[in-house]
């Protein structure tokens, strides 16, 4: 079982493997996946579930993802981890806005074939 710092280091080496993994792949006709996190940047330390189920953001990932007090999050069940995500749901919206226009480019694109 991992502890502490231990844990720590082994995620962050895991990151820094997944996003020279992520960004060797690219796009159809595009540039490499440059828009991609950095996942060695993404992780923010830990926090403690409390009494009433309360969790801290720690104050980093607050400040660097303009989280601020009664903003309301969207919270998800990874889809092959168990472990929770969770987005701003302005974050969430322009996502799936983008989703989305990615999704009308490529219907578009096929029916021109």
């Amino acid at each position: 079982m991992y502890t502490g710092s231990v844990l720590t280091q082994s995620m962050g080496e895991t990151l820094v493997q997944m996003t020279a993994e992520y960004n060797s792949y690219e796009k159809y006709d595009e540039e490499p996946m440059s828009k991609c996190t950095d996942y060695s940047k993404a992780f923010y330390g830990t926090s403690t579930v409390g009494e009433r189920g309360q969790v801290v953001i720690p104050a980093e990932a607050r400040a660097e993802l303009g989280i601020h007090a009664g903003d309301k999050l969207l919270m998800l069940r990874h889809p092959a981890h168990a472990g929770l995500m969770m987005f701003k749901i302005e974050a969430a919206r322009e996502f799936l806005n983008e989703f989305s226009a990615m999704l009308e480019g490529a219907e578009t694109k096929e029916g021109n074939s």
